[in-house]
């Protein structure tokens, strides 16, 4: 109790001192895995065939049966964890698994079958590839902090796992190695645990994971991040097939070249997720790196940075899209505005680094993060390409990579303004807290912040017109810290009970 009054004191003294030498971001994200990347994503292993590898299996599952002699499956999954900073404090980390009705294997409309079918989820420990990983080549696992899949209460139920602790030993280990599902009982038969896959065509039952972690960021302080891209990855579309819509491939492009006649243009699309950058930060530098690649089969072969007059651009996407659900006739709008550069290469295999920090302020500006395109300059003189790897390549070296540096910004002071009045009220409160002023003042340019006793922005609301009440009948009771701002000065704050 000592050190909990403690940190609330030095929360309370933070907040009406208005000195900040440090703030906490509280960061989220929700990833699925997606089957367009190639690499390390789901795959099944089972002991019916063991030297047989289902990389594409549309389910992920766990089970006992029999096949002509008692046969056992387990799953592997692992996700990308890498955009989240090796100093963050995992606050909460949880997979949800979505039952697949239609599955092939156990009963028919049955997946989560049997009355002894509760299952494991464990750390993997060593390296497995989706293309490859078979029975009898399967990676080591530990059951330290691994999680149960407590016995189904119904034929068709789905599971939500608190992985916090095995996210934890994931970032503390330092290798990222996914999980594996697995019975608890694996000599009973008839039991099973069966959940879609990212190889699903029903995209609703994919996979998920949400993750939220703290980092502390003191103001004016530079972070960087490096990133490549994943569930939101990219495609490339051409004249040649104008109507056909995108799909995964092993290479992100741009081309003129001829297709049996006619001259044939070619663009790549690719998109990262920069979600974990604070929306008030301000970008200091960002680069975007691309690999050519000299195994490319398109183009010119071992030359893959070919031509003349190949030159490209990359611009800013403004509408959204996904890779599988767009062509060449319903392609997503650009912008000529900041585009970058991409110089006529030197040589036939070139790698190149583009200055792409307009860009993301661009993006960060405008709120929307639709990414890339990339083309070329002259898309009239054929036998022109840039030809790089994509996020599928199966040479990880040479997948996009994005690094982003930020700063975030100086704390905000807190000032007396005398002619300002604001009261708050009830306190302490229940479901409703509401923030009034009678000052003539407009309170357009005045916003309400509210944290919890973590540092945690809970509330961000504007001040206006002249009174405003919040719901805060979903927020744990304890409690809360206030600031009230107006033109970058902190002009008020306190504290609010929730009970």
């Amino acid at each position: 109790m000592k050190n909990r009054l403690l940190g609330i004191f030095c929360i309370i003294a933070t907040f009406l001192c208005g000195e900040v030498k440090a703030k906490k971001d509280t960061i989220c994200i929700t990833m699925r895995p997606s089957a367009a990347l190639g690499n390390d994503i789901d795959a099944e292993i089972s002991s019916q065939n063991t030297t047989a590898n289902f990389g594409t299996s549309v389910d992920y599952y766990s089970a006992t049966w029999t096949c002509g002699n008692p046969c056992l499956d387990r799953g592997l999954i692992r996700f990308d964890l890498s955009s989240i900073p090796l100093s963050a404090t995992i606050l909460s980390a949880n997979l949800y698994l979505y039952t697949d009705n239609n599955a092939s294997e156990g009963i028919t409309g049955q997946p989560t079958y049997g009355t002894n079918n509760a299952g494991w989820l464990q750390r993997v420990t060593s390296n497995w590839s989706v293309n490859s990983v078979t029975w009898a080549t399967q990676p080591s696992t530990t059951t330290a902090n691994q999680v149960s899949l407590p016995q189904s209460i119904n034929t068709t139920e789905d599971y939500t796992l608190d992985i916090t602790q095995l996210t934890k030993d994931i970032l503390t280990s330092g290798n990222n190695y996914g999980f594996e599902i697995l019975q608890q009982n694996e000599s009973t038969a008839y039991q099973s645990l069966i959940f879609g896959s990212c190889n699903n065509s029903d995209t609703n039952i994919h996979p998920k994971i949400q993750i939220c972690y703290v980092v502390d960021v003191t103001p004016g302080d530079s972070n960087c991040i490096s990133l490549r891209p994943y569930d939101t990855n990219g495609t490339v579309l051409g004249t040649q097939n104008p109507t056909i819509m995108g799909s995964a491939v092993n290479l992100f492009y741009s081309a003129t070249w001829t297709c049996s006649g006619p001259l044939c243009l070619d663009r790549g699309f690719i998109k990262f997720d920069i979600s974990s950058i604070p929306s008030n930060a301000t970008i200091t530098n960002a680069t975007l790196s691309l690999y050519a690649d000299n195994n490319a089969t398109i183009g010119i072969s071992g030359q893959p940075t070919y031509g003349t007059n190949n030159a490209g651009w990359l611009q800013r996407i403004t509408t959204p899209w996904t890779y599988n659900t767009i062509s060449w006739n319903t392609q997503p709008t650009t912008t000529t505005t900041n585009q970058v550069v991409l110089a006529q290469s030197t040589s036939t295999s070139e790698n190149y680094v583009l200055n792409v920090t307009q860009l993301i302020k661009d993006i960060m500006t405008s709120g929307n993060n639709y990414g890339f395109e990339l083309l070329q300059q002259n898309e009239t003189v054929y036998y022109q390409s840039l030809v790089f790897g994509s996020s599928l390549n199966a040479d990880s070296t040479i997948r996009p990579k994005l690094d982003i540096c930020y700063k975030v910004p100086n704390a905000i002071d807190e000032v007396s303004n005398q002619g300002l009045s604001i009261v708050v009220y009830p306190n302490p409160a229940k479901d409703e807290v509401v923030f009034k002023t009678t000052s003539s003042e407009s309170m357009k340019d005045y916003h309400v912040v509210l944290y919890n006793e973590l540092g945690q922005e809970v509330r961000n609301f504007q001040l206006f017109p002249y009174q405003v009440t919040i719901n805060t009948s979903d927020l744990s009771r304890g409690m809360y810290f206030y600031k009230i701002i107006g033109k970058n000065t902190a002009i008020k704050s306190g504290k609010i009970i929730l009970e």
